[in-house]
């Protein structure tokens, strides 16, 4: 009997215990200043050049659809080595971060140039005490992607300023990876799992960065960039 109580005590313990804070923000450090790559052979001279400078990008705005984190228990390993030990997509341990955007749709449109400067934040969620050992997020895209097989495409995400003697933006596709969409962007490389605590607080900064591609094919726009977006941990704070 005293046996037993041992092995339910840690459970109902578990069971009665508090919830602590997440709360996810967003910032683009670009850093790749050549992660954008257009399509060979774009009109002259109005057209963006092949290569391109993220100098000359005023905005590129992606809708994010869903942020999923997973949580696993406190035994979790500190280190985690995406494609060794970190979970599986179809794993019970995730939840959904609440999104709201300014529209007051449950989505969240971030523009990168923006968030470069100033993080825009992403939800807040209350979990469980455990350590966060994934973050993904889910990107809109057109319904029908004309773009090439395995790639969907963002209609006009990329503006792009005036290159003279024009005076309008040229506003350009991206072509994002299936994978953006599902099972979403998520962090690469190792990084430390993420505590949550009864009754603390995580603030968590992520990187969403622009990993360089080889060329697009084409787009429904005069240009097309294609974009293989990660997450990074650019920080996270304890309260």
């Amino acid at each position: 009997m005293r046996r037993i109580l041992a092995i339910l005590a840690p459970l109902a313990l578990a069971a009665c215990g508090g919830t602590g804070t997440l709360n996810l923000a967003i910032t683009n450090d670009g850093t790749n200043t050549n992660a954008l790559t257009a399509a060979p052979a774009l009109p002259a001279p109005t057209s963006p050049p092949s290569t391109l400078d993220q100098s000359s990008v005023e905005s590129i705005k992606l809708t994010v659809t869903e942020v999923d984190v997973h949580l696993a228990g406190s035994d979790a390993p500190g280190t985690i080595e995406p494609g060794k030990n970190d979970p599986k997509d179809n794993d019970g341990g995730w939840h959904s971060v609440p999104l709201v955007d300014t529209s007051g749709q449950p989505v969240k449109t971030i523009d990168l140039v923006i968030a470069r400067g100033t993080p825009t934040s992403l939800g807040t969620i209350q979990l469980p005490s455990g350590k966060i050992t994934q973050i993904r997020l889910k990107l809109q895209v057109d319904p029908v992607s004309l773009g090439e097989p395995g790639f969907d495409t963002i209609t006009g995400a990329v503006q792009i300023a005036p290159v003279p003697p024009s005076t309008s933006p040229t506003f350009c596709d991206l072509a994002v990876p299936h994978s953006a969409v599902d099972p979403g962007v998520k962090i690469v490389g190792p990084f430390t799992s993420i505590q949550i605590d009864e009754g603390g607080s995580a603030n968590v900064l992520l990187n969403f960065r622009l990993n360089e591609m080889p060329p697009a094919a084409s787009g429904t726009s005069a240009c097309l960039y294609k974009l293989a977006p990660v997450l990074k941990i650019e920080r996270v704070d304890h309260k």
